[in-house]
């Protein structure tokens, strides 16, 4: 029984590897809000057509991601593996719970599937 349990968790290990390895990661950037009560700033995602529909608050461990002040950058390291546009928003929370109207949307075209492995690979002749 113990052997069945080992190589369950060796087989769970090896399939996780390629997912970390094909992890992507975007930067984000902004010009900083000069309010004294400013809190943070509330970080929303989309991924496939951005060019309409409101996009979803960007969720990392069950927990919306908000950026706490004097920040004005965010590296969102759980952007998922696919073809086609990356986009975000922001908006501004002060320490009330107020909240601004959302950022402009920045918006990247991105090709992160890797091309499949070629196939059919063989040896011909080998000489001394």
């Amino acid at each position: 029984m113990g052997r069945w349990i080992s190589l369950l968790v060796i087989m769970v290990c090896v399939m996780l590897i390629p997912i970390s390895a094909m992890a992507a990661s975007a930067t984000l950037t902004w010009t900083a809000n000069s309010e004294s009560d400013l809190s943070g700033y509330e970080v929303f995602r989309g991924n496939g057509v951005c060019a309409v529909g409101p996009l979803q608050p960007l969720i990392i461990n069950a927990v919306p991601v908000v950026v706490n002040k004097p920040l004005s950058t965010f590296t969102d390291t759980t952007v998922p593996t696919f073809d086609g546009d990356l986009c975000y928003e922001i908006n501004a929370v002060d320490i009330a719970g107020n909240k601004s109207g959302r950022s402009n949307r920045a918006t990247k075209a991105v090709n992160l599937i890797p091309p499949t492995a070629p196939a059919g690979l063989t040896i011909g002749t080998v000489l001394p």
